[in-house]
């Protein structure tokens, strides 16, 4: 056993003070709704979520993100002030989230992949199209572009679905925006399966119902969500509000 000086108890007692009770946050949450299946951990439950924002309303200062941003750049961000955001722009965003917010009166900042809007994520179609089937095959293969994706293996059971649905996000995410759609008919062909009409990203006309709330900021969240597109940055600002109120 190794023993430790009160001078050494005391510094580490300062530093675990410090990771429990850290300065401003920013939330990040994705979808709010209620998941059976959860692969990529991005859902929180509609009662969760109203449970999360009274509790945060109760112990902290819920501020717009700008005015967080502001504040850091100024150096006066204290503890206990918390930003609220919402990645990648879903349909639940505005029919499950929205109604909290604006009940409890909590601001929020939503960022939108703008290649999106009104159709589908790609990772959403690609865990429908394997989470939606009886039986899959014992190995995947599938090539795009000039990559290959091979997996093999029983997938019969939801870790291993579950497993694939994360190897297949990120084998997707490599890939140019733009032979997304040729590499999803690709593996509906490879799972001979019909790719499941999906609607879960945010429409325009949402997106304008959101800027109107004097709660909610919009901004945009790069144009694809894709790791190969990331350039799209230096000529449209994705971490930049489109709309503020």
């Amino acid at each position: 056993m190794r023993w430790i000086g009160a001078k050494t108890a005391r510094r580490l007692g300062r530093q675990l003070r410090s990771r429990v009770q850290p300065g401003p946050i920013i939330l990040g949450y994705h979808q709010v709704a209620d998941a059976p299946w959860d692969p990529l951990n991005l859902c929180v439950s509609p009662s969760n979520f109203a449970e999360q924002l009274q509790v945060l309303n109760q112990r902290a200062r819920v501020v717009p993100l700008l005015e967080l941003v502001d504040q850091l750049t100024r150096g006066e961000a204290a503890r206990g002030t918390v930003a609220v955001t919402f990645d990648d722009g879903y349909q639940d965003t505005h029919t499950a989230a929205l109604p909290v917010l604006s009940q409890l009166r909590t601001p929020a900042s939503v960022f939108v992949t703008t290649g999106c809007i009104g159709k589908s994520f790609w990772w959403s179609e690609v865990q429908h199209l394997v989470g939606n089937l009886d039986r899959l095959p014992e190995s995947i293969s599938l090539r795009a572009s000039d990559r290959e994706f091979r997996w093999s293996g029983k997938l019969h059971n939801v870790g291993a679905r579950t497993d694939v649905v994360r190897a297949l996000s990120d084998f997707f995410r490599t890939l140019p925006w733009q032979e997304h759609s040729q590499a999803l008919q690709n593996l509906e062909c490879e799972l001979n399966a019909e790719m499941p009409k999906q609607g879960a990203a945010i429409s325009a006309e949402q997106i304008t119902t959101l800027a109107s709330s004097e709660l909610i900021d919009v901004g945009s969240h790069t144009v694809s969500h894709t790791s190969l597109n990331q350039l799209e940055a230096s000529t449209q600002r994705w971490d930049c509000l489109l709309y503020t109120s």
